[in-house]
């Protein structure tokens, strides 16, 4: 960022932290007080080869400021694309699109756990997900062991299911 001081936490007195705008081609990062005062901007062309996660966390990165004072959107009309495996395609699945969607990105496939042909097709996030918050779900950890990663190209992977399974990720 040319207009601040990179790891310029306060500004009169105001706490400064970093918005992330991601677009289907450029990067928009700005440094905003608390009272909302823009305090200064910079425009980066979209990273296809790098994607979006490795660019985004390049720039988080040399911006001198931690996860918890930077904000992350996309105004991105369907540029983010966000390929879905869950538990089931109609319940898990539909919710998991229906939060990339309202998130403004575009949802490239939804695919069942028990699929397991995969698609090769990129996405910059390929979240895995699914099933209620309780200690015994045999079924769901059955279907996450028998989760090939592989069978996916993605730039970053998330989890957004059963708590007591994220170990299968980590």
């Amino acid at each position: 960022m040319t207009q601040w001081r990179v790891g310029e936490k306060k500004h009169a007195g105001s706490e400064v932290r970093v918005a992330i705008d991601i677009g289907s081609t450029v990067v928009k990062v700005a440094s905003v007080a608390s009272d909302g005062e823009l305090l200064g901007q910079e425009f980066y062309p979209r990273d296809f080869d790098a994607g979006i996660a490795r660019q985004v966390e390049s720039i988080v990165n040399g911006s001198g400021f931690s996860d918890e004072d930077v904000l992350i959107c996309s105004s991105a009309n369907g540029g983010l694309r966000v390929g879905i495996v869950c538990l089931t395609e109609h319940f898990s699945g539909a919710t998991l699109r229906n939060q990339v969607l309202l998130a403004g990105a575009n949802p490239a496939f939804v695919r069942g756990l028990n699929d397991h042909t995969g698609n090769l097709d990129q996405v910059d996030i390929l979240i895995v997900g699914g099933g209620i918050d309780c200690a015994e779900g045999a079924p769901l950890e059955q279907r996450l062991r028998r989760f090939d990663a592989s069978k996916y190209r993605f730039s970053a992977l998330a989890y957004a299911g059963n708590r007591h399974y994220v170990d299968l990720f980590l």
